[in-house]
């Protein structure tokens, strides 16, 4: 079984010498965290019923997490999704399509959470393929190298992806495939300060660029420093929007965005192993990462400042997804299952 995950996983980069500015209202005080570690029980992890080829992404406020399951191939599958409601996981509920690497589910920003949700995939055609919840499978076309990255905003859904040219693509369910340019070698990320939408990559020597949206009009690309060795993720937390890349001590880093303008580069430590997962809940926000020995760990920044590293155990592969409420990953070894855990 191929345990693939596209062609933009991990860069051989990172965040060097970095010099932190004075904390700013675009980021959390105290966010130089130097804890390193804190005992904790083990989150009560739960598998899912289904085999699956790549590691789990989520709807953050849907309590919704997708997959490929394994079909006649071994890097391309049916998708599926688990629904939690009322207080449990449903089966797999098949979605069709054969999809290469993993599904990108449109993720709200700062607005509702559609009932008919929309999720983005890659084709075996190598094209973008798109569907709601109610609806079935449609090509957007495309040649998109990285994972597609989707998200709604200001009642829009956006989908973006670095095209075989390593420029930046992207496009909406109903209107053609626009450039941004550049020359990108991650997966995206996308986050919003209530104002603007931000685009997120890392260039081929591991910096990260952004390019801001704001009304109908691109910004043109800004360089934000740093080097990285995963592609960036992002959330969005009480108008500021974060992004989270691994450095190249092992440790997280992160940037805040408020108002236009970014904060500059803070750690919070730690040695991981994957890409981090963060996700904003009621009172703060949560980064969940896989650690050197492939187990879960978290911490939590509670609006004055951070909790420190906290083992979450469980045995993991690739990187994991969060809800609001769950935190899941793939299994390592032979599972071939989700594991699902409540977040405490």
């Amino acid at each position: 079984m191929s345990r693939a995950l596209r062609r933009f996983v991990a860069v051989p980069l990172l965040i060097a010498t970095c010099v932190l500015p004075a904390v700013s209202s675009a980021t959390p005080a105290g966010a130089e965290s130097t804890a390193t570690s804190s005992a904790a029980a083990a989150l009560g992890w739960q598998p899912l019923i289904g085999d699956y080829l790549y590691v789990p992404t989520a709807l953050s406020t849907g309590n919704v997490v997708f997959g490929v399951g394994m079909g006649f191939s071994d890097v391309a599958g049916p998708a599926f999704y688990h629904e939690f409601t009322g207080g449990s996981w449903s089966a797999p509920i098949p979605l069709g399509g054969f999809i290469l690497g993993v599904i990108a589910p449109a993720e709200p920003l700062l607005e509702p959470q559609k009932a008919n949700w929309e999720i983005f995939g890659i084709g075996v055609d190598e094209a973008v393929w798109y569907r709601t919840r109610d609806t079935g499978w449609q090509s957007l076309g495309g040649l998109i190298l990285s994972s597609p990255t989707a998200v709604t905003w200001q009642g829009q859904t956006y989908v973006f992806g670095v095209g075989g040219d390593d420029a930046v693509w992207y496009r909406t369910p109903t209107t053609g495939w626009q450039s941004l340019g550049g020359r990108l070698a991650s997966d995206l990320a996308v986050t919003t300060d209530g104002t603007s939408l931000y685009v997120l990559g890392l260039a081929e020597d591991g910096s990260l660029w952004s390019q801001r949206r704001t009304g109908s009009t691109w910004s043109g690309w800004q360089g934000l420093g740093g080097e990285a060795v995963t592609g960036p993720t992002a959330t969005v937390l009480s108008g500021t929007g974060y992004v989270f890349v691994v450095g190249t001590d092992g440790g997280l880093w992160y940037q805040g965005v408020s108002g236009g303008t970014w904060s500059g580069w803070y750690t919070i430590g730690g040695l991981a192993g994957s890409a981090p997962a963060p996700i904003a809940r009621a009172g703060g926000l949560d980064v969940f990462v896989l650690g050197e020995d492939t187990s879960m760990y978290s911490q939590r920044w509670n609006g004055t400042s951070w909790s420190g590293w906290r083992s979450d155990g469980g045995l993991f592969f690739g990187s994991p997804a969060a809800t609001t409420t769950h935190v899941v990953g793939l299994a390592a070894g032979d599972d071939d299952r989700f594991w699902v855990a409540a977040i405490v």
